[in-house]
């Protein structure tokens, strides 16, 4: 079972080309039920209503679970377009998978 929360830095070791601003310590928290829908509706793009089927884009969904979960260090604040340094991201992401809970098999469906 994961933890609700979990907190972390990161430092230049493990990002060393990100911006001083997103250095530092983070804080991730377990989503509720309806954040993770509102995750997955904010992240899919219908592509038929009547046979309901819709287009989850992983990009989207990767970066509104790090929006939803992840309360960043103090005077860093992001938003959807935030430009992330790519060891962050994939860190914070991550993170957000442990704190969730997301399984492997579930990871492969997006």
């Amino acid at each position: 079972m994961s933890s609700r929360e979990l907190k972390f830095e990161i430092t230049k070791k493990e990002a060393p080309y990100a911006p001083s601003e997103q250095l530092g310590e983070y804080t991730v928290k377990r989503w509720t039920f309806r954040q993770k829908q509102e995750v997955i509706l904010k992240s899919t793009i219908i592509l038929d209503e009547v046979k309901g089927l819709g287009e989850l884009k992983v990009v989207d969904y990767q970066i509104e679970q790090i929006l939803t979960c992840v309360t960043p260090p103090e005077g860093f604040e992001f938003n959807r377009e935030t430009e992330f340094d790519a060891d962050v991201g994939d860190l914070l992401l991550d993170a957000c998978r442990k704190v969730n809970g997301t399984t492997v098999s579930e990871r492969a469906i997006f």
